[in-house]
């Protein structure tokens, strides 16, 4: 297997949201990793940035792939949230392989973790 061969394996992040006036919900598919997560920040950023006094969800229910380099941009958006007094809750399932990334890195400590959506709105 050639490099190319992994390039055309390798699926890209997108970040979808939706807002309303009391929540902001992220919600990137695919992998969070060293090629994905410098514009996950990004985004994270600027939608921390506007997001004002509402709520900040993050759900990973669509993550694939999440490495080191994922893990240190929710702690990164974690720390922003923090700064901005915003309330950031994150939503990854138990069955996912991100999950346990979480959990081993401690992450769950750091953010309130939810298993839907739904269940981090009502939080």
């Amino acid at each position: 297997m050639s490099c190319d061969d992994l390039d055309s394996h390798v699926e890209p992040l997108s970040v979808t949201n939706w807002e309303d006036s009391r929540t902001v919900v992220l919600a990137p598919a695919g992998e969070l990793d060293m090629l994905s997560s410098h514009d996950a920040w990004s985004i994270a950023e600027r939608t921390l940035r506007r997001a004002g006094n509402r709520v900040v969800v993050l759900d990973l229910t669509a993550v694939s792939f999440l490495d080191s380099h994922g893990i240190g941009t929710l702690v990164r958006v974690a720390e922003s949230a923090n700064r901005l007094g915003l309330r950031l809750r994150l939503v990854v399932r138990s069955t996912q392989q991100a999950r346990r990334s979480i959990e081993l890195c401690g992450v769950h400590h750091v953010i309130d973790t939810y298993e839907s959506v739904e269940q981090a709105l009502a939080a």
